[in-house]
């Protein structure tokens, strides 16, 4: 179907009764010059993506980790060679969802930060975290598990 004012696209579900205007109880965007305008929206609602409940997951533990082996935002991105950069670190310890490959480059800048800190006797001590101990809307992520380098962390 189209008119004079573009493409009419009509959305599963839906039933079209009239031209458009006025008689129609179905749900269908027209196209104007490039962009879509929801022309009807019977029924539709519309959610804002910051009220999306699985994308801002809370405090991590990463924000913990990092307070007690006193590492800042900052620090963190110094001691990264990954490019890693401030707006990264903030919304992973703030809880913001992050993907796989993003987790796993914080873990190996930590571990290489808290490497650097630690004396060259402690570093066959030192156990390397994983994205599964920094993050806990990870598949493996276990709530009950203990950091085997609580030792190691500074007084």
């Amino acid at each position: 179907m189209s008119n004079d004012a573009g493409i009419l696209v009509v959305l599963p579900n839906s039933s079209i009764m009239g031209h458009g205007e006025g008689g129609s109880e179905g749900r269908f965007l027209k196209k104007q010059s490039g962009d879509f305008v929801l022309s009807r929206a019977a029924g539709m609602r519309y959610i804002p993506a910051m009220q999306e409940p699985t994308r801002d997951h809370g405090p991590q533990p990463l924000d913990s980790l990092l307070t007690r082996w006193g590492i800042t935002n900052h620090q963190l991105v110094e001691e990264s060679v990954e490019q890693l950069n401030h707006k990264q670190v903030q919304r992973a310890r703030k809880g913001r969802q992050l993907t796989l490959h993003l987790m796993q480059k914080i873990a190996r800048t930590l571990n290489d930060a808290i490497v650097s800190r630690l004396p060259k006797e402690k570093h066959a001590e030192f156990s390397p975290y994983i994205h599964k101990h920094l993050f806990n809307y990870t598949k493996s992520y276990d709530p009950a598990w203990v950091d085997p380098n609580e030792p190691l962390m500074p007084q």
